[in-house]
């Protein structure tokens, strides 16, 4: 995306904002590792301990199996070869098609790195383009020639590649170990959530852009308008922070951002309470003259407590104790190896905005280009707003975005005008237009990731709210055998939101009894009652979708898995299997 410079008075509004930026309080930045050369050998390994490294890492630090020394990073635009990331040149990517890796791949690639990458999974032909040298089946030799192994949180420890890192002395991340070390060179924005991530860190990137900061960004999704990752040349890193295997743990931000806490991945976190937990060890995390934005309904209280002090206190001892895996213990230390006091890392000192006491939404209108009406802040002030998104849960990632910016220096008036340009995010909400059934005969199609019922009820709603009037059509793909299982009441609940409902057979991944996939679809269809249709594979429900749709009918295409190929294809026109 091309830089553009802000128009006329722009430019001091912008210069203001990265002097605010900029003369924010510092934390102390994390100690580097020693770049391995195949070519050089240990003179260059040599050569870089007394430069003061050049990687994110201390030698055998986290993942690596032991405690580095001290040391400073340099400045972001004092790293050689690298592009200021603060990771080595070489850096290897397993399972390098998930959706956040493969954004981190290009974005070293932007920087300079030279990337390779191995998965099971198709990757995209644009990280082809864009330089990553892919692995066929394992890539052991990369692995081993590699100065840092990277992999996804899915990949696990016994996997031939990571195996094969290790016995060659190559440092080995998780993905979002990898992106903390990034973090830690820029001033980090990390949004958090368990709905609403995607978008809400996407237009962050976008109002940050529009102001003219020149941000950084990783967003584990598609925006329309963006790019997926940039490598800007200010001082802002904005990034998308999954809770999932407690990754949000390993971010170091400056502003944090938590739209909504709700039961996910509870493989992982076992029930709700453990989300909870999740969540206030990573609102914990908020450093002195930081930042912290709770989306609607959350409250201090129940991210910190009511004691501010003894809730820093307590979340820290938790999250020391529980973190999953030694690497992540290890973010949880001060780079001496001490266990950082809450003065240090964590501290009362940050501040707390909440979107339900900061900002108040009057006279809102829904139509087909978002939402209209007039935004109240604290002081008094009354602003018109456009909020090009469709549905309420948008609105309230909207506010959270315009909060995050502000704590940056945006003025209001300036974040609500880039919010006004703002053009959503792939695949959530996602309008992809009329959809021609027979000549003069039309469905308006809709494209969302929604796999959780949380996000299934939103959908429903968004149409009721923007396409008013209109039979309501949900064409689902379960994601997870688990999730699927855990949630089987709430998605009953959630599918009756709709008038009618193709239900795809559920898309398998990280289960550990996929065989129960095609009975659990059925007692899904069976209960949620008479409108629900099953409509087999994805791949091949072409027809069966077709069939369920009348003229005139509002259908929502949701699902994480590969279901977005139908809606590709039922938007590219009639033809189709």
């Amino acid at each position: 995306m091309a830089r553009r410079s802000p128009p006329g008075g722009q430019r001091a509004r912008a210069a203001r904002c990265r002097r605010r930026v900029h003369g924010a309080a510092r934390r102390p930045l994390r100690p580097t590792f020693p770049v391995r050369s195949a070519d050089s050998g240990p003179a260059l390994t040599a050569r870089n301990e007394r430069r003061g490294g050049v990687g994110g890492l201390a030698p055998g630090c986290g993942s690596c199996g032991g405690r580095g020394a001290g040391g400073r990073r340099r400045p972001v635009s004092g790293l050689p070869g690298n592009g200021g990331t603060g990771l080595p040149p070489r850096v290897h990517c397993v399972g390098v098609a998930g959706g956040g890796l493969s954004v981190l791949a290009r974005l070293l690639l932007q920087c300079g790195h030279r990337v390779s990458g191995s998965d099971r999974a198709a990757v995209a032909p644009a990280l082809l383009r864009a330089g990553l040298q892919l692995s066929q089946g394992a890539g052991c030799e990369h692995a081993r020639a590699a100065d840092l192994l990277v992999r996804s949180a899915a990949v696990p420890d016994d996997d031939r590649e990571v195996t094969a890192a290790r016995a060659a002395g190559v440092p080995v991340l998780k993905y979002a170990e990898a992106l903390g070390r990034i973090m830690a060179g820029r001033r980090g924005v990390a949004v958090a959530g368990t709905h609403g991530k995607t978008t809400s860190t996407a237009l962050v990137a976008h109002l940050a852009q529009h102001a003219g900061l020149e941000p950084a960004w990783v967003v584990g999704g598609l925006p329309r308008g963006l790019p997926a990752c940039s490598w800007g040349r200010g001082e802002v890193l904005v990034a998308e922070a999954c809770e999932y295997d407690h990754s949000f743990l390993q971010l170091d931000y400056q502003v944090g951002v938590i739209t909504g806490v709700a039961a996910d991945h509870l493989d992982c976190f076992g029930d709700l309470d453990g989300v909870w937990r999740a969540f206030q060890r990573f609102a914990a995390r908020l450093p002195p003259g930081g930042t912290l934005v709770l989306g609607p309904g959350l409250s201090r209280e129940q991210l910190l407590g009511e004691a501010p002090d003894s809730a820093y206190d307590a979340a820290c001892a938790g999250a020391l104790a529980e973190a999953p895996d030694a690497s992540a213990r290890a973010s949880l230390h001060s780079p001496e190896g001490e266990p950082r006091a809450p003065s240090a890392g964590v501290s009362p000192r940050g501040r707390v905005v909440s979107v339900d006491e900061t900002l108040r939404l009057e006279r809102l209108v829904a139509g087909p280009d978002g939402w209209r009406g007039d935004l109240l802040l604290d002081d008094g002030r009354r602003l018109p707003l456009l909020c090009p998104l469709w549905g309420r849960h948008n609105l309230g990632n909207a506010l959270c975005a315009l909060l995050a910016v502000h704590a940056l220096g945006v003025d209001w008036e300036q974040g609500l005008a880039g919010l006004a340009s703002f053009e959503g995010v792939g695949r959530r909400l996602h309008d992809r237009g009329e959809l021609h059934l027979t000549p003069g005969a039309s469905v308006r199609l809709i494209d969302d990731f929604a796999h959780h019922p949380d996000a299934l009820r939103a959908a429903a709603e968004a149409l009721a709210s923007h396409l008013p009037g209109r039979r309501r059509v949900a064409l689902f793909q379960p994601h997870q055998v688990s999730r699927t299982e855990e949630h089987l009441d709430a998605f009953v609940t959630a599918l009756g939101h709709f008038d009618a409902v193709g239900l795809c057979d559920i898309f398998v991944a990280r289960d550990a009894r996929p065989e129960r996939a095609d009975a659990l679809a059925e007692t899904l269809a069976q209960r949620a009652g008479q409108h629900v249709q099953r409509l087999g594979p994805a791949a091949s429900a072409d027809a069966a979708a077709r069939a369920l749709l009348r003229p005139g009918d509002a259908c929502v295409v949701m699902g994480a898995g590969d279901i977005d190929g139908l809606a590709r294809r039922l938007a590219a026109g009639p033809a189709g299997p």
